[in-house]
Protein backbone atom coordinates (compact mmCIF):
# COMPACT_ATOMS: atom_id res chain seq x y z
CA UNK A 1 0.00 0.00 0.00
CA UNK A 2 0.88 3.56 -0.84
CA UNK A 3 0.16 6.81 0.84
CA UNK A 4 0.77 10.24 0.20
CA UNK A 5 -0.33 12.72 2.47
CA UNK A 6 -0.06 16.49 2.21
CA UNK A 7 -0.47 19.00 5.19
CA UNK A 8 -0.98 22.66 4.59
CA UNK A 9 -1.55 24.47 8.02
CA UNK A 10 -1.00 28.68 8.20
CA UNK A 11 -2.26 31.03 11.04
CA UNK A 12 -3.10 34.85 9.53
CA UNK A 13 -4.47 37.94 10.58
CA UNK A 14 -4.92 41.38 10.22
CA UNK A 15 -3.65 44.92 11.53
CA UNK A 16 -2.05 46.32 14.53
CA UNK A 17 -0.59 48.95 16.34
CA UNK A 18 2.24 49.69 18.96
CA UNK A 19 2.33 47.27 21.63
CA UNK A 20 2.05 47.62 25.96
CA UNK A 21 4.78 50.02 27.26
CA UNK A 22 4.49 47.53 30.81
CA UNK A 23 7.42 44.98 30.04
CA UNK A 24 6.48 41.50 32.12
CA UNK A 25 7.92 38.54 34.13
CA UNK A 26 11.05 40.38 34.97
CA UNK A 27 12.54 40.65 31.10
CA UNK A 28 13.31 43.76 29.48
CA UNK A 29 11.81 45.31 26.57
CA UNK A 30 14.49 44.06 24.36
CA UNK A 31 13.20 40.38 24.93
CA UNK A 32 10.42 40.20 22.39
CA UNK A 33 8.69 37.69 23.99
CA UNK A 34 8.46 39.88 27.51
CA UNK A 35 6.33 42.61 25.91
CA UNK A 36 3.96 39.82 23.78
CA UNK A 37 3.39 37.88 27.36
CA UNK A 38 2.56 40.61 29.47
CA UNK A 39 -0.75 40.14 31.28
CA UNK A 40 -3.60 41.72 29.16
CA UNK A 41 -2.04 41.00 25.88
CA UNK A 42 -3.96 39.98 23.06
CA UNK A 43 -3.94 37.82 19.40
CA UNK A 44 -5.93 37.06 16.80
CA UNK A 45 -5.44 34.20 13.83
CA UNK A 46 -6.76 31.72 12.29
CA UNK A 47 -6.36 27.91 11.13
CA UNK A 48 -6.37 26.98 7.67
CA UNK A 49 -5.73 23.19 6.73
CA UNK A 50 -5.60 20.59 4.10
CA UNK A 51 -4.80 17.23 3.78
CA UNK A 52 -4.80 14.83 0.96
CA UNK A 53 -4.63 10.81 1.35
CA UNK A 54 -3.92 8.80 -1.67
CA UNK A 55 -4.08 4.76 -0.80
CA UNK A 56 -3.01 2.83 -3.29
CA UNK A 57 -2.61 -1.54 -2.77
CA UNK A 58 -0.61 -3.65 -4.62
CA UNK A 59 0.02 -7.15 -4.95
CA UNK A 60 1.70 -10.24 -7.25
CA UNK A 61 -1.54 -9.89 -9.46
CA UNK A 62 -1.30 -6.17 -9.60
CA UNK A 63 -2.50 -2.79 -8.21
CA UNK A 64 -5.72 -1.48 -7.32
CA UNK A 65 -7.22 1.86 -6.34
CA UNK A 66 -7.53 2.23 -2.00
CA UNK A 67 -9.32 5.33 -0.58
CA UNK A 68 -8.96 8.75 -1.29
CA UNK A 69 -9.27 10.96 1.41
CA UNK A 70 -9.11 15.32 1.50
CA UNK A 71 -9.95 17.66 4.65
CA UNK A 72 -10.23 21.36 5.01
CA UNK A 73 -10.67 23.11 8.25
CA UNK A 74 -10.86 26.96 8.40
CA UNK A 75 -10.41 27.52 12.37
CA UNK A 76 -10.26 31.98 13.19
CA UNK A 77 -8.61 31.73 16.19
CA UNK A 78 -7.98 34.37 19.36
CA UNK A 79 -6.50 34.92 22.74
CA UNK A 80 -5.51 36.67 26.10
CA UNK A 81 -2.89 36.10 28.61
CA UNK A 82 -4.20 36.20 31.55
CA UNK A 83 -1.36 35.74 33.76
CA UNK A 84 2.58 35.04 33.84
CA UNK A 85 3.28 32.65 30.63
CA UNK A 86 -0.57 31.59 30.60
CA UNK A 87 -3.21 32.35 27.95
CA UNK A 88 -6.83 31.49 26.92
CA UNK A 89 -8.58 31.75 24.00
CA UNK A 90 -10.59 29.84 21.30
CA UNK A 91 -11.79 29.15 18.06
CA UNK A 92 -14.68 28.92 16.10
CA UNK A 93 -14.69 27.52 12.25
CA UNK A 94 -15.69 24.48 10.14
CA UNK A 95 -14.27 21.31 8.71
CA UNK A 96 -14.94 18.86 6.14
CA UNK A 97 -13.74 15.75 4.86
CA UNK A 98 -14.44 13.95 1.91
CA UNK A 99 -13.57 9.93 1.28
CA UNK A 100 -13.70 8.10 -1.82
CA UNK A 101 -13.58 4.44 -2.32
CA UNK A 102 -14.02 1.98 -5.45
CA UNK A 103 -16.31 -1.42 -4.68
CA UNK A 104 -16.83 -3.69 -7.70
CA UNK A 105 -20.12 -5.55 -8.49
CA UNK A 106 -18.89 -9.07 -8.83
CA UNK A 107 -22.46 -10.19 -10.36
CA UNK A 108 -21.13 -7.56 -13.29
CA UNK A 109 -17.66 -6.95 -12.86
CA UNK A 110 -18.27 -3.15 -12.69
CA UNK A 111 -16.24 -0.61 -10.59
CA UNK A 112 -18.49 1.92 -9.08
CA UNK A 113 -16.91 5.09 -6.65
CA UNK A 114 -18.04 5.59 -4.01
CA UNK A 115 -17.96 8.56 -1.52
CA UNK A 116 -18.36 9.73 2.19
CA UNK A 117 -18.81 12.94 3.10
CA UNK A 118 -18.73 14.96 6.70
CA UNK A 119 -19.10 18.35 7.44
CA UNK A 120 -18.60 20.14 11.00
CA UNK A 121 -19.16 23.28 12.66
CA UNK A 122 -16.84 23.46 15.64
CA UNK A 123 -15.88 25.30 18.69
CA UNK A 124 -12.35 24.97 20.75
CA UNK A 125 -11.75 26.88 23.70
CA UNK A 126 -8.45 26.23 24.70
CA UNK A 127 -5.58 27.01 27.49
CA UNK A 128 -1.93 28.12 26.60
CA UNK A 129 1.18 27.73 28.74
CA UNK A 130 4.70 28.58 27.86
CA UNK A 131 7.62 27.57 29.13
CA UNK A 132 11.25 29.69 28.10
CA UNK A 133 13.55 27.81 26.78
CA UNK A 134 15.37 30.95 25.09
CA UNK A 135 15.02 35.08 25.53
CA UNK A 136 11.78 34.52 22.34
CA UNK A 137 11.82 30.85 22.28
CA UNK A 138 9.70 28.63 24.31
CA UNK A 139 8.51 25.82 24.27
CA UNK A 140 5.05 25.16 25.41
CA UNK A 141 1.77 23.28 25.90
CA UNK A 142 -1.94 23.25 24.43
CA UNK A 143 -4.82 22.24 26.94
CA UNK A 144 -8.13 22.23 25.00
CA UNK A 145 -11.79 21.04 24.30
CA UNK A 146 -14.04 20.75 21.38
CA UNK A 147 -17.45 20.57 20.39
CA UNK A 148 -18.31 19.78 16.78
CA UNK A 149 -21.87 20.17 15.11
CA UNK A 150 -22.75 19.06 11.85
CA UNK A 151 -23.59 16.30 9.32
CA UNK A 152 -22.32 12.83 7.38
CA UNK A 153 -23.27 11.68 4.42
CA UNK A 154 -22.50 7.85 3.34
CA UNK A 155 -22.65 6.01 0.56
CA UNK A 156 -23.20 2.17 -0.25
CA UNK A 157 -23.20 -0.74 -2.79
CA UNK A 158 -25.80 -2.61 -2.95
CA UNK A 159 -26.12 -5.12 -6.11
CA UNK A 160 -25.43 -2.55 -8.82
CA UNK A 161 -27.27 0.24 -7.55
CA UNK A 162 -25.74 3.08 -5.01
CA UNK A 163 -27.60 3.99 -1.98
CA UNK A 164 -27.21 6.92 0.30
CA UNK A 165 -27.41 7.30 4.24
CA UNK A 166 -27.55 10.73 5.94
CA UNK A 167 -26.67 10.98 9.62
CA UNK A 168 -26.42 13.92 12.02
CA UNK A 169 -23.30 14.26 13.78
CA UNK A 170 -22.61 15.56 16.88
CA UNK A 171 -18.73 15.34 18.49
CA UNK A 172 -16.52 16.45 21.64
CA UNK A 173 -12.68 15.99 22.32
CA UNK A 174 -10.36 16.80 25.45
CA UNK A 175 -6.76 16.68 24.88
CA UNK A 176 -3.08 18.31 25.37
CA UNK A 177 -0.81 18.96 22.53
CA UNK A 178 2.75 20.07 22.75
CA UNK A 179 4.85 22.90 20.71
CA UNK A 180 7.05 25.48 20.19
CA UNK A 181 7.07 29.15 19.56
CA UNK A 182 9.53 32.30 18.17
CA UNK A 183 9.12 35.24 18.95
CA UNK A 184 11.25 37.20 15.79
CA UNK A 185 9.57 40.79 17.12
CA UNK A 186 7.42 42.37 19.40
CA UNK A 187 4.06 41.90 16.85
CA UNK A 188 4.59 38.13 15.31
CA UNK A 189 5.25 35.07 16.97
CA UNK A 190 5.76 31.50 14.92
CA UNK A 191 4.60 28.79 16.09
CA UNK A 192 4.64 24.88 15.79
CA UNK A 193 2.81 21.76 17.33
CA UNK A 194 3.05 18.24 16.84
CA UNK A 195 1.10 15.19 18.22
CA UNK A 196 -1.88 14.70 20.67
CA UNK A 197 -2.80 12.94 24.05
CA UNK A 198 -6.85 13.18 23.35
CA UNK A 199 -9.77 11.51 24.99
CA UNK A 200 -13.37 11.91 22.39
CA UNK A 201 -16.29 10.78 21.57
CA UNK A 202 -18.94 11.23 18.39
CA UNK A 203 -22.64 10.17 18.25
CA UNK A 204 -24.22 9.41 14.69
CA UNK A 205 -27.84 9.64 14.32
CA UNK A 206 -29.82 8.56 11.49
CA UNK A 207 -31.84 11.45 9.65
CA UNK A 208 -34.98 9.25 8.85
CA UNK A 209 -34.62 7.17 12.26
CA UNK A 210 -33.60 9.58 15.27
CA UNK A 211 -33.33 6.07 17.63
CA UNK A 212 -31.17 4.81 15.63
CA UNK A 213 -27.82 5.91 17.14
CA UNK A 214 -24.05 4.89 16.36
CA UNK A 215 -21.84 6.45 19.99
CA UNK A 216 -17.82 6.36 19.06
CA UNK A 217 -15.53 6.54 21.72
CA UNK A 218 -11.49 6.77 21.24
CA UNK A 219 -8.89 8.33 22.89
CA UNK A 220 -4.79 7.71 22.80
CA UNK A 221 -1.18 9.18 21.57
CA UNK A 222 -2.19 10.57 18.41
CA UNK A 223 1.49 11.25 16.23
CA UNK A 224 0.08 11.16 13.09
CA UNK A 225 1.16 14.40 10.56
CA UNK A 226 -2.19 15.41 10.26
CA UNK A 227 -1.84 16.57 13.77
CA UNK A 228 1.00 18.98 12.89
CA UNK A 229 0.60 22.51 12.70
CA UNK A 230 2.59 25.53 11.84
CA UNK A 231 1.81 29.27 12.64
CA UNK A 232 2.12 32.91 12.71
CA UNK A 233 -0.04 34.98 15.53
CA UNK A 234 -0.38 38.84 15.59
CA UNK A 235 -0.25 40.27 19.09
CA UNK A 236 -1.95 43.70 20.09
CA UNK A 237 -1.57 45.37 23.09
CA UNK A 238 -4.27 45.47 26.33
CA UNK A 239 -4.69 48.99 25.35
CA UNK A 240 -4.08 50.68 21.94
Amino acid sequence: MKKFTILVSLFLFSIGTSFSQDPTFGESTTNHSGVNLAKGNWYLGGMLGFTFTNEKHEDSGGSSQGPKTTSFDLLPTGGVVIGDKTAVGGSLGYLSSTEKRYEIDFSTGDEFELKNTENQFVISPFGSFFKELDDDFFCMGYLYGMLGFGSQKDEFLSGDEIFTQEFKKNSWELGFSPGFKWFPNEKISLGFSYGKIYYGGETLTDKEDSEHKWKTSQGGIDLDLSTARVGISYWFPAEF
